[in-house]
């Protein structure tokens, strides 16, 4: 195969599909009229058709191939494959392009550096592939409907950080180059993004915070010091004290101890103590924010601050954060942080202080979906967001989830806005002729006993059928990224995900009063 021609291609892929992403949502700024957005549409519709195209042919004839294949990859194959991968998914802006493919890929480049005697390439291949994996399992992991999928890659990710740290051993960490051997001390606090679910125990986050303790020691073992010349040991110990403070994240979901969060306050003083004292360097690993938030919530859960003090600390410090314009950490701002003021309401006594904030919140969230930063991390973004639609609350005289739902899919993926308004609107025209016509179909519909009675509350049935039919697709929001795919055939864990579907519009739509009577036909409109 030629070396220049699959470079080629590969970019080709890259360019192609981050230009249907952004042409599925058009920019509304300067259309003028409702005409002028449909044309815009049609025209992007059929760009977004060659492009597909062009797509499909660079997977079939070039991309497939090679990944079927189980020969030895050359240098110059292994490196334009490296590259391909870097440019699916840039890991310091969040940038995901096709995790699917990426994973693919990288599946193929460890199974190669496995069977050559080459050290360094192993652990290239070892490292992307942890990281492949754990961007894998955020994606799949919204799948409520079937676990199974998202810990195939927990798993996976969690083997390869194991092999990586075998050369912690002395003997190995000096039988690497000095890239290889960064690589191995990056995975000794690394790892703990594996168990970034649902699932993660206070045992688990116990063992986790240990073995973060020992990376962060690591800083003044005068081994590895001296064999990593060229290795950030600050770099290491902040991320290391923010994979510490990440601990008790979402309202501590992985239920950390009292006694586990008192041992976790020291080290986000030694956090902000390192950001007091180079600012200008230290925030081009974490913000201010950051630090403020990591601090607050780990004395919170370790018993030193009320819950009426934290709660007014998230939303003094969340109404300074909104005014930093940095893209990577937004998500954390939009998404993050109202998840964990919402932790702390009750929902059926909310105070009008209480009802403002949520407003704001949720009104900046939809603004940030509706950006161009939302779009490039599109995963990393949805991975908070699904939780902040799980939890919503809904505030009767402002705040409904249909008009959420419908918002987010006009932000995120406009077909679906349009796909859940024609069906809607198809709904309330058979609906209504259905009722005039055989009223009788309808007798035990809302505890309606006659055909009189249906007659009477025949505009309420409509529109039942109606809003029903606008949110039955709520569902998707959670693997939108599977939607967008359009340059080539869904491989079989995507298609498996998109039938689930139904299930996570089921559980999404529960507890919000004003939606929850539409679940059963969220459930089973497929069937």
């Amino acid at each position: 195969m030629d070396i220049g021609v699959l470079s080629e291609k590969t970019e080709c892929y890259i360019r192609n599909t981050i230009q249907m992403r952004n042409l599925t949502v058009t920019d509304i700024a300067d259309i003028k009229s409702v005409e002028e957005y449909i044309q815009v549409i049609e025209k992007n519709h059929l760009q977004i058709e060659v492009l597909a195209g062009e797509n499909k042919a660079v997977m079939a004839e070039y991309i497939s191939p090679l990944l079927q294949e189980d020969s030895l990859l050359s240098e110059e194959l292994s490196d334009v494959l490296n590259h391909f991968c870097e440019e699916l998914l840039d890991v310091y802006d969040m940038v995901d392009v096709d995790l699917p493919i990426l994973m693919r890929v990288s599946d193929r480049l460890l199974s190669d550096a496995k069977k050559k005697q080459d050290k360094d390439y192993l652990i290239n291949q070892l490292d992307l592939n942890v990281i492949t994996n754990y961007a894998m399992m955020n994606q799949f992991k919204r799948n409520a409907g079937e676990s199974r999928l998202w810990k195939k890659y927990k798993r996976n990710g969690l083997k390869a950080i194991d092999d990586i740290l075998q050369f912690m051993e002395p003997d190995a960490f000096l039988s690497l180059n000095e890239e290889s051997r960064e690589k191995v001390l990056i995975s000794t606090r690394y790892f703990c993004t594996l168990y970034d679910n649902e699932e993660t125990s206070g045992d688990e986050a116990s063992m986790i915070f240990d073995r973060l303790e020992e990376a962060y020691q690591l800083a003044d073992n005068p081994f590895y010091v001296e064999n990593s010349p060229g290795y950030d040991w600050k770099r290491h110990r902040i991320k290391t004290l923010e994979y510490m403070g990440q601990l008790t994240e979402s309202n501590n979901k992985k239920t950390c101890s009292e006694s586990l969060c008192r041992r976790i306050c020291p080290y986000m003083e030694l956090l902000e103590n390192a950001f007091r004292e180079n600012p200008e360097e230290t925030k081009a690993y974490l913000s201010a924010y950051d630090v403020k938030l990591l601090k607050i919530r780990a004395e919170y859960f370790a018993g030193e601050l009320s819950k009426e003090s934290y709660k007014h600390m998230l939303v003094e410090l969340y109404e300074e954060w909104v005014l930093e314009n940095n893209p990577v950490y937004a998500i954390y701002c939009y998404d993050l942080l109202p998840l964990e003021f919402i932790a702390l309401l009750e929902r059926e006594r909310l105070t009008e202080w209480e009802k403002s904030q949520l407003e704001k919140m949720y009104q900046n969230a939809l603004n940030f979906a509706m950006s161009s930063e939302s779009n490039g991390s599109l995963s990393f973004f949805l991975e908070y967001f699904i939780d902040l639609l799980y939890g919503f609350i809904e505030i009767p005289e402002s705040t409904h989830f249909e008009s959420l739902v419908l918002d987010c899919f006009v932000a995120i993926y406009p077909p679906a806005y349009v796909h859940a308004l024609m069906s809607a609107k198809l709904v309330r025209c058979l609906c209504t002729h259905l009722v005039r016509l055989r009223p009788d179909m309808f007798i035990g519909t809302f505890g309606l006993d006659s055909v009189a009675a249906v007659e009477r509350e025949s505009n309420s049935i409509v529109e039942f059928a109606y809003h029903a039919a606008l949110i039955h697709d709520v569902g998707r929001l959670a693997m939108i990224e599977t939607m967008m795919v359009r340059g080539r055939d869904l491989l079989e864990e995507e298609a498996e995900s998109l039938k689930f579907h139904p299930e996570i519009g089921y559980k999404l739509v529960a507890g919000k009063k004003s939606v929850e009577a539409y679940q059963n036909v969220i459930l089973g409109h497929h069937k």
